[in-house]
């Protein structure tokens, strides 16, 4: 989401690719602890910590608090989750409706 958000460093000569208005729509601890379900969760690979480590430095990310209590939620128990974990079919929809509710973006039908 970063890369969406500010752009690419490999593509920073090209600041039309960058969306600063973009909101975060996805997982989050929280999402995980309400369920008490933590059987899908996944061990951080090597690669997940180091690419952590890296946004916690980096000077843009330090502006997002919610992001960065993430990912050192994330490092701190050495887990991750995808957001197959939330289930699928009537359990995912349930879960995008209240996103969407929480967020002010109205649904009809």
């Amino acid at each position: 989401m970063s890369t969406y958000k500010y752009g690419s460093t490999a593509l920073a000569h090209e600041s039309y690719v960058a969306v600063p208005s973009i909101v975060w729509f996805g997982i989050r601890c929280r999402d995980i602890i309400h369920d008490h379900d933590t059987k899908g969760l996944l061990k951080l690979t090597t690669r997940d910590r180091a690419m952590a480590s890296k946004m916690l430095q980096n000077i843009l990310l330090q502006q997002e608090e919610e992001w960065r209590r993430e990912l050192q939620v994330m490092l701190m128990l050495n887990m991750k989750a995808e957001i197959q974990i939330l289930g699928s079919g009537d359990r995912l929809e349930h879960w995008i409706d209240t996103k969407l509710q929480e967020s002010g973006v109205v649904m009809n039908g």
